[in-house]
């Protein structure tokens, strides 16, 4: 692992606890502040970050709290705790990869983005419940769905389709997602890595093609992805873009 040193490093914003509805616990707020510096390349893969009682200190926070955020972040893979050395990005976790929200690339592009919720409730699905591993003879696991249409400069280009976990994430319908959006709530909240990614088309369902203002026989480009914490199935993601408004664009560093 990196030696490099965690003093005078140049530290993120500071976590806030706006999250639409919901004020979110102040270990939580930690989560995000680390995961944070790590996306915005602050802490690289393999580099050590501050100690506890520096982090306390930073974000004027117990060191109790600090504790278990970074607890949690090493159990979830997210950081490596090496006793007697200190605490460590994992190396390679910065090159999973990475459903970015769409909503982030509209603004970066200087363009409007806006959201309209269709759907947000509780309530338990047969086929979600196999595909969050649910045995027979298990418990029924009460899933969360929310369906959002995502809008470029007013014109619509994503339908999202939502289910993620209540156990792991109960305060997921008490959010405000016209004013951030599902993915990004999820991106910000939780340490989450992609565990399963299909990208393929398809033509759309009457009710999406309607909602997506599609000209029949329009195909849509499709992602599917699942996401874990740990080991832990969190959200099950559909992205349904009307092919003549959608390009798939990524990048990997080398």
């Amino acid at each position: 692992m990196s030696r490099e040193s965690d003093a005078g490093h140049e530290p993120c914003q500071r976590p806030t606890n706006r999250t639409g509805r919901q004020a979110l616990p102040p270990y939580v707020q930690v989560k995000r502040y680390v995961l944070k510096c790590i996306r915005d390349g602050v802490w690289g893969s393999g580099a050590r970050i501050p100690v506890e009682v520096e982090l306390a200190m930073e974000l004027n926070l117990a060191r109790m709290t600090v504790s278990r955020a970074l607890r949690e972040l090493a159990d979830e893979g997210v950081l490596a705790r090496v006793p007697g050395s200190g605490t460590y990005v994992t190396p390679g976790y910065t090159d999973k990869v990475e459903i970015r929200p769409i909503a982030v690339d509209i603004r970066e592009s200087g363009r409007t983005h806006r959201a309209l919720v269709m759907a947000l409730e509780r309530g338990v699905d047969d086929r979600m419940q196999r595909i969050f591993e649910v045995r027979p003879g298990e418990p029924v696991r009460e899933l969360l769905r929310s369906k959002t249409v995502h809008f470029d400069d007013g014109v619509p280009v994503q339908l999202e389709e939502l289910h993620v976990d209540s156990a792991r994430v109960p305060h997921y319908d008490e959010q405000d997602f016209t004013r951030r959006t599902p993915g990004e709530y999820l991106r910000d909240t939780l340490s989450l890595r992609v565990t399963a990614l299909r990208v393929f088309a398809q033509r759309p369902p009457p009710a999406i093609r309607d909602e997506l203002k599609m000209q029949l026989g329009e195909p849509c480009l499709v992602v599917y992805h699942e996401s874990r914490t740990g080991d832990d199935l969190v959200s099950v993601s559909t992205l349904w873009h009307p092919s003549s408004r959608f390009h798939l664009r990524g990048t990997r560093q080398l």
